[in-house]
């Protein structure tokens, strides 16, 4: 023999229908589409902006790491010079596209 009972259901009944009529639910939904949309707009300017800040903070940190050195050489200077024009040259691209 099982030890499972048979229980059985309390309230079964379907659930009112909601308050709202069909002109007020769609104002909702309308309202609703709008607060989504305006914030996945800010979230792609959040990630343009990231990507900047991203860039900028890698040519700081390898500023940062190559003065750190005792005698840092020509080659590393000219080098890290090299890279921060590039990465000012891709965020001019990418904001002037």
């Amino acid at each position: 023999m099982s030890n499972l009972k048979l229980i059985e259901e309390v309230g079964t009944e379907a659930p009112e229908a909601s308050s709202l009529d069909k002109g007020e639910s769609d104002l909702a939904t309308k309202l609703l589409i709008t607060a989504l949309s305006a914030l996945s707009k800010r979230a792609v300017i959040a990630l343009a902006s990231l990507q900047t800040l991203l860039a900028i903070g890698a040519v700081l940190f390898l500023a940062y790491n190559v003065m750190l050195l005792p005698a840092p050489s020509m080659t590393q200077i000219v080098g890290l010079a090299i890279f921060a024009g590039f990465v000012l040259s891709a965020l001019w691209l990418t904001r002037r596209g």
